[in-house]
């Protein structure tokens, strides 16, 4: 295991320094790993006895940690096989309707992914705009075009660029293959992310692209999505309006002494 910062202490809500109790910091070490991709989905964690002779502490301390971190959806124990990196279950209609897959299999019909083509470059002024950097900050993107196939329809064209400066793993991705989006969420399960639904009529190029006539309605997905505080990747996806459907479940709670 990597050496990690030794945090000893830690502020109170009133101000006052406590000292941060072993568990406290064997968990606040393990969620770093995990949060910043350091540790990614599907990867095993070391076991109990490898966690206790790394802390020199007992193994009960470690199972604790365990238990919270499987608790908070982290990590997941398999059968004989130890513990995984779990994969963040996407709870959020945005992320669903930027699975084109997982919308195919609810429907019942084919997914297919068509690769379209990509360059690395030196970031442009558009290119920082979208990954909010500043101009002089000089780096590499990666720019890379598609589209998701659903049953003998195109679901959507993707234009997504990924700053090479804090993801140069991107390189050696064979994205001919591979989504970005979904190698995106694999590499950095747990991140965060902007994202702003519009409408528009399809142009000339969104016409050729989807195979929509002129002015037809078209849904566009914006998307940036941050890790440890930084911009690493921009995306805008246009839909099919025809083939769009958003939908969300929501559920009212009583406020303190306000009775429904």
């Amino acid at each position: 295991m990597g050496k990690l910062e030794n945090t000893s202490t830690r502020r109170a809500k009133n101000g006052a320094v406590r000292r941060v109790t072993l568990r406290e910091k064997i968990q606040t070490d393990l969620e770093t790993r995990i949060l910043s991709g350091q540790w990614h989905t599907g990867y095993r964690i070391p076991t109990e006895k490898e966690l206790s002779e790394h802390y020199a502490c007992s193994r009960i301390t470690v199972s604790k940690v365990l238990m919270l971190l499987a608790q908070k959806g982290l990590i997941e124990t398999r059968k004989r096989a130890g513990s995984f990196v779990r994969r963040p279950i996407a709870h959020s209609i945005i992320l669903q309707i930027l699975d084109p897959a997982s919308v195919a299999e609810q429907a019942g019909l084919n997914y297919r992914y068509e690769f379209l083509g990509q360059v690395e470059r030196t970031a442009a002024d558009t290119d920082c705009a979208q990954l909010r950097t500043q101009a002089d900050d000089q780096h590499d993107v990666l720019a890379i075009r598609c589209r998701h196939h659903i049953g003998d329809r195109i679901y959507c064209y993707e234009e997504r660029i990924i700053n090479l400066n804090l993801l140069p793993e991107a390189r050696s991705v064979d994205f001919e293959t591979t989504p970005p989006g979904d190698w995106l969420i694999d590499y950095l399960p747990w991140r965060s992310g902007d994202v702003v639904i519009g409408s528009s009529l399809a142009d000339e190029m969104l016409s050729q692209v989807l195979s929509q006539p002129c002015g037809a309605a078209v849904t566009n997905i914006e998307r940036v999505i941050h890790a440890n505080g930084a911009a690493v990747s921009y995306g805008m996806a246009w839909y099919a309006g025809d083939m769009t459907r958003l939908k969300a479940q929501y559920h009212t709670a009583p406020v303190d002494g306000i009775q429904p």
